[in-house]
């Protein structure tokens, strides 16, 4: 009979240790673990290198918008485009898009 009270012979393991125990003790094991990971990666430093002029080739720049009447079509989604088509039709010759709200935020936005 276990030593434990209210655990049975049940639970005790062929080298004579509570099964219950141990899988607390494994529990407590991976939290200690998992602490000293946390703890050794915070205290890690970063690590900085020099940079040369072959490095900055590698950095890319952000991509370059294109601003002109094209570039701002090339961004609307579908309804955008219907509805610069329907006023494109009833507009006729008064129809500008280089004077539209839209492609004055567009040019604007940056």
């Amino acid at each position: 009979m276990s030593d434990y009270a209210g655990v049975n012979d049940t639970s005790i393991s062929a080298d004579g240790v509570d099964v219950h125990i141990k899988k607390r003790v494994v529990k407590v094991v991976k939290v200690i673990k998992k602490t000293v990971i946390k703890k050794a990666v915070a205290a890690m430093e970063p690590v900085t290198m020099p940079v040369t002029s072959s490095d900055t080739a590698l950095v890319s720049s952000p991509p370059i918008r294109d601003e002109s009447p094209n570039g701002y079509i090339a961004t609307m989604d579908d309804m955008s485009k219907k509805a610069m088509a329907i006023a494109r039709e009833h507009l006729e010759s008064s129809f500008n898009l280089e004077k539209s709200n839209g492609y004055l935020d567009y040019i604007n936005a940056k």
